[in-house]
């Protein structure tokens, strides 16, 4: 039976992945693009940055969409791209979490998708 994050809190520590923009430009991406449209652009670099993240120990990975609004997209020209960038960055994680399980054979009590602005489409 999977547990919910709110059960999986109640029996066990659980660790959140880091900052997404910050680990980015670590790694030489500039700071004057939207990461956020890595998640269309470059999904294997979002989901690799995840996959680092969860083989580290995190078992809460959030979507990358700290800057997903219409407000900071309007900088790159991006504005009407954020329901887009938002629904395809909800499905990284998820994918994740199924690949790596079922080739690990590991379960993770949680791997959950947040979008800090915009909600995931359901």
């Amino acid at each position: 039976m999977k547990l919910s994050l709110r059960q999986a809190l109640q029996t066990t520590w659980l660790t959140g992945d880091g900052a997404m923009g910050t680990f980015l430009h670590q790694q030489g991406f500039p700071v004057n693009v939207s990461y956020e449209e890595f998640n269309v652009l470059r999904p294997e670099l979002v989901e690799g940055v995840h996959r680092l993240y969860y083989e580290a120990g995190a078992r809460i990975i959030e979507t990358n969409t700290f800057s997903a609004n219409y407000e900071n997209m309007y900088k790159y020209g991006l504005e009407s791209e954020v329901e887009p960038l938002t629904a395809q960055a909800c499905g990284l994680p998820a994918h994740l979490s199924a690949a790596t399980l079922m080739s690990s054979g590991q379960s993770a009590r949680s791997v959950q998708g947040k979008s800090a602005i915009s909600a995931c489409p359901k």
